[in-house]
């Protein structure tokens, strides 16, 4: 038992722009509380969400994880439970569903019943070169008709369970595994979904019952997951970020690309466009010539890359936009974007407002200038706050089924209290 009477869990993330190492427990409050966190640039080791360069990727890593040891002077055999965000290309999600006929001459639905048609949703089959890393709760069909969110009790001819089932090629989860035992953790680590994650992190409770989108735009990539009362209904990755928005902005306006970069992070459209100028003053030293810009020129290109971002999401997403009773959430670094939210709620057609992660305690002072581009790392510390008091072979990332009879948003709803969300 580690010095704080409490499981530690170690969090990673592997993002385009950053490494991250987070530890973190259940504070005293009940809410997540973060005990020690680091990060390094990934220096091009990460492209797209995806460890490009696994040696680089690896010492970078190692540094990180002696930067966040360092402040708790930690011993190895105190770090807990490991959980990695997996993000970017190759990951794939699919329904699976799995029937079972009710017998018995009551034909009333009992909790064996349900277990068995999620078991049959969840072995829906799967190339041999992919590996499910998350499965969760969808909803459920009784007599073929009628949708359910809780089906016990109910009686029925049959019912019928529908998951949402997350796969990525093996190699990936083989080489973040492989990358951990060298750093010392025998057992590696256990895969979460960047989208999934942000979802426990962002959206209050009531957005989750009532239907909600959630986007996490980051430095490379763009997640996004549809989440109802019954659970999870879509999730998908499309391989554009804020970085594509900078570069849009380079080479269309012929600017250095960091200087694109800090220009969205920094929102200095919004802050040229209150003081009443129309044009920004830029130094081109390069050929000794002051530049005025106009700002309608940045408001052109951000926008035509955002709406062609989100017109991919309203399209993927379309056959669940009647269930989204709340409307849409917006995090990551791209919700720093100053029209993000407006064109996003333009292209959904419903409201959107700008997500942070809740309530946290520990060391938050890494954070403060823009939690929003942490939201996946928090999440992971809230889904493994919600799942440590189930049992292993119920409740697991690294044994696919996340969920079993009430699903893990219902968890979420019993400890949503506790955990400040």
């Amino acid at each position: 038992m580690p010095r704080y009477g409490k499981t530690i869990y170690t969090l990673i993330e592997f993002g385009t722009d950053k490494i991250c190492v987070m530890y973190g427990t259940r504070g005293e409050s009940g809410r997540p509380e973060v005990l020690s966190f680091a990060q390094r640039p990934s220096a091009g080791s990460v492209y797209k969400g995806a460890i490009h360069d696994c040696n680089a990727a690896m010492k970078i890593l190692a540094q990180t994880f002696k930067d966040a040891d360092q402040s708790l002077r930690f011993s190895s055999s105190e770090r807990g439970p490991v959980f990695f965000l997996l993000n970017g290309p190759g990951i794939t999600a699919r329904q699976g569903g799995g029937s079972v006929m009710i017998g018995g001459t009551d034909k009333t639905v009992t909790p064996d019943h349900v277990s068995e048609a999620i078991e049959r949703a969840k072995s829906l089959p799967s190339s041999a070169d992919q590996v499910n890393f998350g499965i969760f709760d969808s909803y459920f069909v009784i007599n073929g008709t009628t949708r359910i969110k809780d089906p016990i009790g109910k009686l029925a001819d049959r019912l019928d369970a529908f998951v949402h089932i997350l796969s990525v090629d093996r190699k990936r989860i083989d080489q973040v595994n492989a990358m951990l035992r060298e750093l010392g953790f025998e057992q590696g680590g256990s895969a979460m979904s960047a989208a999934i994650a942000s979802v426990f992190s962002v959206l209050t409770y009531e957005e989750r019952d009532m239907g909600a989108l959630l986007v996490d735009m980051g430095s490379g990539v763009t997640t996004y997951a549809v989440v109802t009362g019954d659970g999870a209904q879509f999730s998908g990755v499309i391989p554009v970020g804020v970085n594509n928005i900078a570069n849009d902005l380079h080479v269309g306006l012929d600017l250095p690309f960091e200087f694109c970069l800090s220009f969205l992070r920094e929102s200095r459209l919004r802050k040229l466009r209150e003081t009443g100028v129309g044009f920004l003053e830029y130094s081109d030293r390069a050929h000794s010539r002051l530049r005025r810009i106009p700002l309608d020129s940045f408001e052109k290109i951000i926008g035509e890359r955002l709406r062609e971002t989100f017109g991919f999401i309203r399209t993927a997403v379309e056959p669940a936009l009647p269930d989204i009773g709340t409307g849409c959430v917006l995090t990551g670094g791209g919700s720093m974007i100053d029209s993000a939210c407006d064109i996003l709620g333009g292209i959904m057609e419903m409201r959107v407002r700008r997500g942070e992660p809740g309530a946290h305690d520990g060391a938050m002072t890494e954070f403060q200038s823009a939690p929003c581009c942490y939201s996946a790392l928090f999440g992971m510390l809230e889904y493994a706050l919600i799942s440590e008091s189930e049992d292993s072979g119920r409740f697991g990332i690294g044994q696919s089924l996340v969920g079993f009879i009430d699903g893990v948003f219902s968890k979420w709803k019993k400890t949503a209290g506790g955990l400040g969300i």
